[in-house]
């Protein structure tokens, strides 16, 4: 009896945090001018997805939350997707935001360790005073200098600066999401200003 009210418990409150998750993302691409859909890659985005992954960006199982459009003049997406722990043994759920720039810049890498997924095409240095790496320690500390105390692990390369941290969208998550994409707007401007 007792397992069967555990599982009773599980399967209730999960849909309702998915269902309370999925409201906020949809909220927040509607504050923000974007597209919204709860499961897998839209149609629309399928460029954007697959460009991100020949970056490196990892697609355990099908994306949700995704978030696209167009924002401050900038092509974004927005999107959940679970990354394998060696740590935990077991996937926990990433939310990543990337904002598309006009121009290729060299790889950086900022972030307290690299993850397994961030193989870059060149070597990279440590960037002098950072916690980062990078093909370019010289211009990535003149990016870095020009921006605040990033509120995500990120990286630019090739055509995009991508963010990520561990977790959801929670109660605070739209605050918490518009924060990622406008730092990491602030950092394409300033990656293309280099």
């Amino acid at each position: 009896m007792e397992v069967l009210a555990q599982g009773l418990v599980e399967l209730l409150f999960g849909e309702a945090s998915r269902a309370a998750r999925r409201r906020r993302a949809e909220a927040f691409a509607a504050a923000h001018g974007l597209r919204f859909r709860a499961e897998g890659r839209p149609e629309e985005a399928a460029g954007r997805f697959e460009e991100l992954e020949m970056i490196g960006v990892p697609f355990v199982q099908p994306v949700a939350d995704t978030c696209w459009g167009d924002y401050q003049g900038r092509q974004v997406i927005a999107f959940e997707n679970p990354v394998w722990s060696k740590r935990k043994r077991r996937n926990l759920p990433y939310r990543f935001t990337a904002v598309r720039l006009a121009r290729a810049v060299p790889d950086l890498l900022v972030a307290a360790e690299a993850p397994a997924w961030f193989k870059p095409d060149v070597p990279c240095l440590p960037v002098p005073g950072a916690e980062a790496l990078a093909a370019d320690p010289a211009a990535a500390g003149s990016v870095l200098q020009r921006l605040d105390r990033a509120p995500l692990a990120w990286m630019a390369r090739a055509n995009w600066v991508v963010g990520w941290h561990e977790g959801r969208l929670r109660n605070r998550g739209a605050d918490d999401a518009a924060s990622a994409l406008r730092f990491l707007t602030a950092a394409a401007d300033a990656c293309e200003r280099v």
